[in-house]
Parts: structure tokens; C-alpha cells; sequence
């Protein structure tokens, strides 16, 4: 059965009674979060810039010019966030949604792993890349240290996971599931 079955026939989701909630306005919720999520990754991503330059070791003395490279930022980040909202987050909010499982918590676990969902993807395609030359003899004798790759693989996967979760509780927000979680109240007042 689906949510929206699950609304319509006033059924439960967990402990929530669905009877007191609009098919509509969750439907419009939920559209709200799938828009305001990526939006508001790419906000978060362009005024963190400067911190991510810090951490990529490029000198506490180094002049950056804080627009070019941050816009840039935001520009990737909210292209991988609608990416990884409509293609993964959304079908396992729905699933989480149709277990019960509605509470913050859940919703930030699930956002640390999407997060990372775009790093683990990329480390994929060099991993193969570089099997591939590795195997064909061609691979370049001027790569960087193992230290340096550790601490950008690190450095990649804070910033997806702070990313993940901070997006996954704006979903949780901006979606009304504040208001699921709770039984007491959740099935008197509808979500609005």
C-alpha cells in the first residue's frame, strides 16, 4: 500500500492515525521538500565555502576570491542534491514513511548515508579508471601521497555527511513529519 493510499483510507503510519491528514497538502509538502532540500544545500554549501578551502590545506595565507569558487560549489551542490533527492531520497523517505519509521533520527541517518551517496559514486569511477590502468600499464608515476588521499577522502565524506543530514532534517521540516512523530498529537491536528 502506498502513502497515499494509506492517507486516503484514513489507515496508520506506526502510531499516527492518517485520518485527520489531506492526501493534497501532503502531496504539496512533500513537493515543497523535494524543491526547498537542494536549495537549501546549495545556500549551505556556498556560505561553508571558505571552511572547505581551509580544510583542503591551501594555505591559511592563500587569497581566495570568495564568489567564483563558491557559486561553483553551490551550483554542484544543487545539482547532486536534486539528483540524490529524486533518484534515492525520495523513494526511502517514502519507505521510511510507509514503516513508521518518521522520527528525526531516522531521517538523518538515512540523510549521512545519501549524503555520502555522490563521493561513494565518484570513488567508484576512479577506483575502476584507475584498475584499468593499472592493469594496462598506463598508469601515472606522479600520483599523491596516501596520506594526501586519505585526508581528501575524510574531508569528502564530513562534508556529505553534514550535508546529508543537514538536508535530510529541512525534508523532515519542511515535509510536516515533525508532526507524525509525535502519537499524542499527530492524529488530532492534520498537517498543514
Amino acid at each position: 500500500m502506498s502513502a497515499d493510499d494509506a492517507i486516503s483510507q484514513g489507515g496508520r503510519i506506526g502510531s499516527v492515525s492518517l485520518s485527520a491528514l489531506d492526501p493534497k497538502i501532503v502531496r504539496w509538502r512533500f513537493a515543497a521538500a523535494v524543491v526547498t532540500v537542494p536549495l537549501v544545500g546549495a545556500l549551505l554549501m556556498y556560505l561553508t565555502y571558505p571552511i572547505v578551502w581551509w580544510l583542503g590545506n591551501h594555505g591559511s595565507a592563500q587569497v581566495i576570491s570568495p564568489k567564483d569558487p563558491a557559486l561553483a560549489f553551490a551550483i554542484l551542490g544543487i545539482v547532486f542534491g536534486f539528483l540524490v533527492v529524486v533518484t534515492a531520497a525520495l523513494p526511502l523517505m517514502v519507505w521510511l514513511i510507509q514503516r513508521g519509521h518518521t522520527s528525526i533520527g531516522h531521517f538523518t541517518l538515512a540523510g549521512i548515508v545519501l549524503g555520502n551517496l555522490p563521493f561513494a559514486v565518484y570513488l567508484a569511477v576512479v577506483l575502476g579508471a584507475t584498475v584499468r590502468h593499472l592493469i594496462g600499464g598506463t598508469l601515472a608515476a606522479h600520483l599523491s601521497p596516501i596520506t594526501d588521499l586519505l585526508i581528501g577522502g575524510l574531508r569528502a565524506v564530513v562534508i556529505g555527511s553534514v550535508m546529508g543530514a543537514a538536508s535530510a532534517v529541512v525534508f523532515w521540516l519542511v515535509a510536516g513529519l515533525d508532526s507524525w512523530s509525535d502519537p499524542e498529537t499527530a492524529s488530532v491536528r492534520p498537517v498543514r
